[in-house]
């Protein structure tokens, strides 16, 4: 298993790996998913994943003007601040995005992530993988920043195992424009814990 790196609270996270999903679908199918750069060819991914169901734990669907700004913006975006991919399959298929930009979190720069897989794909362990791969990438950034933190809402169990899966801790729960979310943290960086 590779190094592992210490959080604040004492939980670890592995550098760079996942621990097991399990199920029938993990194995090759599993180790070929990757992340691909949010390209011009992303905007039916994101149409496809404006719909009611896919959006439960978010404010809902999105028109389809906000859909074609949220995709402009994902092109836009400054890699020194922010990256946005696709996740793809093993026939690189487009499952699911994921992302994770900079935001303060507790007086200090951190990244936060987002993420979806498409209804097909969902149950798989799609985002998961995902999320390790994302977590790699975060650790490989110039910005070196500490701490990776997730939002999901206090009811989207998925989300919340996805989080437990990647060695994030709880950090409490907090108000947003999106009501009952948990906050979850993962160390990425090597700096320090501040002080609690």
């Amino acid at each position: 298993m590779p190094v592992k790196r210490g959080t604040p609270g004492g939980a670890e996270v592995a550098s760079g790996a996942m621990r097991d999903v399990g199920g029938p679908w993990h194995g090759q199918w599993m180790e070929t998913l990757r992340l691909r750069p949010w390209s011009d060819d992303d905007l039916p991914l994101l149409r496809a994943a404006n719909t009611a169901d896919m959006t439960t734990h978010l404010n809902g669907p999105e028109s389809a003007q906000q859909v074609e700004e949220r995709h402009r913006r994902y092109l836009g975006l400054d890699p020194t601040e922010a990256r946005m991919f696709a996740v793809l399959d093993a026939h690189d298929v487009p499952v699911g995005a994921i992302g994770y930009w900079t935001v303060e979190w507790r007086d200090e720069s951190a990244f936060e992530t987002g993420w979806f897989v498409l209804p097909a794909a969902q149950g798989r362990g799609v985002a998961s993988r995902a999320l390790a791969l994302l977590i790699e990438d975060a650790r490989a950034h110039p910005a070196g920043l500490g701490y990776l933190v997730a939002f999901p809402a206090v009811e989207n169990a998925a989300s919340n195992g996805v989080c437990r899966r990647a060695g994030f801790r709880a950090g409490g729960s907090v108000s947003r424009p999106v009501p009952r979310i948990r906050a979850a943290l993962a160390r990425v960086g090597t700096r320090p814990a501040p002080a609690s």
